[in-house]
């Protein structure tokens, strides 16, 4: 019997005061193992962190070797960002099936803001390890990042575009700069959220950033003039502030 076919005997159940894991003691299929081991390592990432993280405890956690581990996934570093891409291509997943079912832009932006509040609020941790990673890990590691926050934002862009082609959206305001305030303001959240252990109402703080920035980049009308927009803007950038100030206070 293999080091692995043992260790899974051993368990068979729940430890909670360790962390482990109920194992398959039959040789599980390479798609499922891999998803075992993600789920698991995502767990410690968000634990740990990724310098303190190891792949022992990983294997620790499921009743396996650490060459069990390193055979589905040659590095921690290539784990660490296999684990990303699959949360990443998962949130991107339901932001697009959940537009499939709402017309209108400013629906729309109010539906992708609330979505990506959620996300962050709800997996405020791994949230962390992922940004502290873009900012202090290698290259590669920010080029993969990098790109993955493209794929991640381009609903979001996408939906812009298209609201300032209808003539809904100020076509003066550059697309991007929308993007960097919604994002801006939840990874604001986000920290202050992480550090000082404040709850938020995702549906009050979501709809309360959709008010301002749609109010800032609506196409003028009648019922909107420049007066109203520039005040818009001011207080969303009120509100960036004044999150910086939490953050590092």
């Amino acid at each position: 019997m293999s080091h692995e076919a043992i260790s899974s005997a051993r368990i068979g159940m729940i430890n909670k005061k360790n962390g482990a894991v109920v194992t398959n003691k039959k040789r599980l299929p390479r798609a499922e193992r891999q998803a075992q081991i993600l789920d698991v390592a995502r767990n410690v990432f968000v634990e740990y962190g990724y310098e303190r993280a190891t792949v022992y405890e990983i294997a620790r956690r499921l009743g396996i070797v650490e060459g069990t581990v390193f055979a589905h996934f040659s590095t921690k570093r290539k784990l660490m960002t296999q684990v990303v891409q699959r949360w990443y291509s998962s949130v991107s997943g339901e932001i697009e099936k959940g537009l499939q079912g709402i017309s209108g832009t400013e629906n729309r932006l109010r539906f992708i803001i609330w979505r990506h509040l959620t996300t962050v609020v709800e997996n405020v941790e791994l949230c962390g390890v992922v940004l502290s990673e873009s900012r202090n890990s290698s290259d590669d590691m920010r080029n993969i990042l990098h790109e993955l926050n493209r794929e991640y934002t381009e609903p979001l862009l996408r939906v812009v575009k298209e609201g300032i082609a209808s003539g809904e959206l100020n076509a003066d305001i550059p697309y991007y700069l929308i993007r960097n305030c919604i994002f801006g303001c939840i990874e604001h959240t986000m920290w202050d959220v992480l550090n000082h252990k404040h709850s938020v109402d995702i549906e009050q703080h979501a709809n309360q950033m959709s008010t301002i920035i749609l109010g800032g980049i609506r196409a003028a009308n009648e019922s909107v003039s420049a007066d109203k927009i520039n005040k818009k803007i001011g207080e969303l950038q009120s509100m960036v502030t004044a999150m910086g100030e939490q953050q590092s206070g």
